[in-house]
């Protein structure tokens, strides 16, 4: 019994620390808006009420229930490396791309963020 005790405790952490470098899956998390931003236009303020995005295979649905609308989007992911992931999307007809940014030694509050890029805004959304 004492030899099958640290076999076992050397499984359980070989378990535990796989499970802390896995990488975010977009897919599995609903997203809320944090922040919108005009790249046209720096100094607008705007006011992002109660947005969600969810992913669905290769589509995706933003939800405005402050204005009780939605937005159907499809995305492709273009290529991947170990610290984001791009993808290509189509929102309503407007082209553009998408960017998640894991959190790493830079950023100050650990927040897993998503950003949108299409027409002229950039919308940065996080893990509800």
């Amino acid at each position: 019994m004492k030899k099958i005790i640290p076999v076992l405790l050397i499984c359980i952490m070989a378990v535990l620390f796989s499970a802390c470098g896995k990488e975010v899956v977009i897919e599995e998390h609903t997203w809320k808006l944090e922040s919108a931003k005009s790249y046209k236009n720096p100094d607008e303020i705007i006011d992002v009420g109660d947005i969600s995005l969810d992913f669905n295979d290769d589509a995706f649905v933003i939800t405005d229930k402050t204005n009780d609308e939605t937005y159907n989007g499809a995305y492709e992911e273009m290529y991947a490396t170990e610290i984001e992931n791009d993808y290509q999307v189509i929102v309503e007809g407007a082209m553009g791309h998408m960017e998640l940014f894991e959190p790493d030694e830079e950023t100050e509050d650990g927040k897993v963020r998503l950003r949108l890029t299409i027409d002229e805004y950039d919308l940065s959304f996080v893990i509800s």
